[in-house]
Parts: C-alpha cells; sequence; structure tokens
C-alpha cells in the first residue's frame, strides 16, 4: 500500500531550457481525496515509519500532501496467515488503526470511524449504510474479535521475540552464517523493495526531453 503515499515513479519537477535561462517547472498538482480500503493491521503501522522520515524536517511536501488527501480504511484480519508475527511487535490484527476500521462477520461489514476524515466519509455513505444495533453488533464484533486474538496466539511465529534485535547486536546478524545461504537464491531482482512495506530508498534521475529535463524520484 506504500505505493499511494510514496510512488514507485513520481515527477517531481522539470526544467526548461532557453538560451542561458533555466525555468524550474514545478509539476505536482492538488491530489483529490482517495480511499485506501481494506489495509491491513501491518500495513497501517508500516506508515508510521514511512511519516516519522517523510514528515520531519525537511517536510517531503510530495509524500505530506498524498497523506493529507489519503482516507485509510483498515480491515481487521479474520484469517491470520501461519506466517504473520504482528503480534510481536505490538500490532493488534483483530483491532487495526486507521481512519475507519473495518471488521467482518458472516455477510455484514462493520465500520467504525475513528477519525475526523473517517467521520466524514462515512456521512457521505449514509445512504448505503445502516446505524448499528448497540450491543448486539457489539457483541457480535467482539467475538469475532477474540476467535482472531485466540488463532493469532496459537501462530507458529506467535513467540517471536524482537528483543533479540536492537542497538549492539546488529554485527552479530550480520555477520551470521544463514545470511550467505539466503542470499545465495537472490536474483537481484529488487522485489523485496516492493513487499517491505517500510522501505523508503530511492534514486534521482533527471531525463534529457531534448527541449529541457525531466526529473523523476523512483524506485
Amino acid at each position: 500500500a506504500k505505493d499511494f503515499f510514496f510512488p514507485q515513479t513520481e515527477n517531481l519537477m522539470d526544467f526548461k531550457l532557453s538560451g542561458k535561462t533555466i525555468e524550474i517547472v514545478d509539476t505536482r498538482s492538488e491530489t483529490e481525496d482517495f480511499v485506501l480500503f481494506g489495509v491491513r493491521a501491518c500495513d497501517v503501522k508500516s506508515f508510521e515509519i514511512l511519516d516519522r522520515v517523510f514528515l520531519s524536517d525537511p517536510v517531503d511536501t510530495y509524500y505530506r500532501n498524498r497523506r493529507e488527501h489519503g482516507i485509510i480504511m483498515s480491515l481487521a484480519c479474520s484469517r491470520p496467515q501461519e506466517t504473520c508475527f504482528c503480534a510481536s511487535f505490538g500490532i493488534d490484527a483483530g483491532a487495526p488503526e486507521g481512519d475507519i476500521v473495518c471488521t467482518e462477520s458472516e455477510d455484514t461489514l462493520y465500520l467504525d470511524a475513528k477519525t475526523a476524515k473517517g467521520t466524514a466519509l462515512l456521512d457521505s455513505l449514509n445512504t448505503l449504510t445502516e446505524e448499528a444495533d448497540g450491543e448486539a453488533d457489539a457483541a457480535e464484533m467482539k467475538a469475532v474479535y477474540d476467535t482472531v486474538s485466540a488463532r493469532i496466539k496459537k501462530l507458529p511465529l506467535a513467540g517471536l521475540k524482537p528483543d533479540a534485535f536492537g542497538a549492539g547486536k546488529t554485527d552479530e546478524f550480520f555477520n551470521a552464517p544463514e545470511w550467505k545461504e539466503l542470499s545465495s537464491h537472490c536474483l537481484g531482482c529488487g522485489t523485496c523493495t516492493f513487499v517491505c512495506p517500510t522501505c523508503q530508498c530511492y534514486d534521482i534521475r533527471d531525463f534529457d526531453t531534448g527541449h529541457g529535463v525531466k526529473r523523476f524520484r523512483c524506485w
């Protein structure tokens, strides 16, 4: 989901050449509001890491513009996979963060607004939704949450402890023999960059159009 806020390719600006004069053209245009639906708890949490990078001084205004216009509708996990380890990092898969939190229960989708942006969106959809039935629906949502929580505790990686990583331990893991075996299968395709929601590395490339230059950010 990160490419909605941090696209793989982005035209940052253009340079128009006229003799010895260079004109810098800001190619940005106001982004319309958009909705990310079905974002899982782990991906929502990853946005906080990107925020710490791109919203710290100096602020990346390209990223900030998209964050301001983006509305996140997260989806609570109902069938966590065996490879999940979100709980080890304090992420509650059954109660994700987001502007609107969605919870599935058989043929019903519960929507719970958590921010002003989320409330505004639900208000605009009031002709398509129904008000929750108080205690009955609350009990149903709790039952779904309890079921998911119980499943997560039984996952193979439920006991993973992140305290094995951190300051002073990097060298030990960096030189671990397992990396040599794992890297031998690497094709250098860069797919890990697409999969990892917290990777923020990028290149800046300039392309000569024949009558100017276009500057792109890409990863």
